[in-house]
């Protein structure tokens, strides 16, 4: 039986109306799902669906997902107009591809109109008395949740996010989440070559950098494997300049990510997924205009090696982006400084 429930919609909670699955090959895309999933329900599905919620789902909302399954045992009804067009089958399959079809459970009732969604949440209690603990997060029917579930109801704009998170924990918990730093890592994804080729005198002012921003937010460095030129993270200490060990930046590389026959969008995509935990990230290389199209737009800076002006404003952007600022985030009183 179902305690704890989470009525969840999809556009404007993890879809956040980008558009990044036009620009990829979808039917590859299903393919390859259905083989490493060992599903061939993928090749049976929309394939604009499919890109959409592989490369358009928010990778963030997606883990404050999980943590709040996780932490709470909740379950997900899906309470989205996605549930109109799509079986259960459908909608588990699709959640697969985020580790998030074993918390999916059912879809609440389709009433007709002038029912509202918030209508058809009370006729789903109403026919699941067990539930004990509900919330529901939605982007819409503002106010119908508000005279319906004043106490229930979490309202995203574009996507879910921290503050959307904290406040969900606390209505199912009645408390604030205790433990929200330890699920808050912060990465930066950084490519090899930018290290091999700066100047020395570039090189030590940007390393000193990148060990307060890393201290500053607790950041760990990870190198993507297309950006690693071969090397696996233990042969890194005799890669990267002396430098590197000098100014002591290696204890600070942690990983080198997966490598993916798909490319670095996809090893990205794969590390940021497994992770589960990573809150706010950022990408450091040249050239990404070309690399990553228009993927990932929020979280890259594109060095082009030049002078020490552009990459001191380049680093703040850097530091913006990991403060959350270009992503609205708040993160007041999280512990980071």
């Amino acid at each position: 039986m179902m305690k704890t429930v989470i009525f969840l919609d999809i556009d404007g909670v993890l879809q956040t109306g980008s558009q990044f699955r036009f620009q990829h090959d979808r039917k590859s895309l299903m393919k390859r799902l259905a083989n490493e999933k060992n599903d061939s329900h993928f090749l049976q599905l929309d394939e604009y669906d499919v890109g959409a919620v592989y490369y358009d789902w928010w990778l963030p909302a997606i883990n404050y997902l999980h943590l709040l399954c996780n932490e709470m045992g909740a379950k997900i009804v899906l309470s989205s107009s996605w549930r109109k067009s799509k079986s259960l089958k459908d909608m588990k399959t699709l959640m697969s591809i985020h580790d998030l079809d074993t918390f999916l459970v059912d879809f609440t009732p389709v009433l007709p109109l002038p029912n509202s969604r918030a209508n058809e949440i009370q006729q789903y209690l109403n026919n699941h008395p067990s539930i004990e603990k509900f919330v529901i997060i939605d982007d819409d029917f503002i106010s119908d949740y508000q005279k319906k579930f004043p106490k229930k109801f979490v309202q995203t704009a574009i996507r879910l996010e921290r503050k959307h998170f904290e406040q969900a924990f606390q209505i199912l918990t009645q408390a604030q989440y205790p433990f929200f730093r330890q699920y808050s890592a912060k990465v930066i994804f950084l490519q090899l070559e930018i290290l091999l080729q700066m100047e020395n005198s570039v090189l030590e002012k940007f390393y000193h950098f990148l060990i307060q921003l890393c201290e500053r937010f607790q950041a760990s460095i990870v190198i993507p494997a297309s950006w690693s030129s071969g090397y696996r993270w233990e042969e890194l200490g005799d890669t990267l300049p002396v430098l590197t060990q000098q100014l002591n930046l290696l204890p600070y590389i942690v990983n080198v990510t997966p490598p993916n026959p798909h490319g670095l969008i996809d090893e990205l995509y794969q590390y940021l997924k497994s992770a589960k935990n990573i809150a706010q990230f950022v990408i450091i290389g040249n050239g990404l205009a070309d690399e990553l199209a228009d993927n990932f737009t929020d979280h890259r800076v594109d060095f082009a090696y030049g002078s020490d002006r552009d990459i001191w404003g380049q680093l703040e952007i850097m530091k913006s982006i990991l403060l959350g600022e270009t992503l609205n985030y708040e993160i007041k009183g999280a512990g980071y400084y």
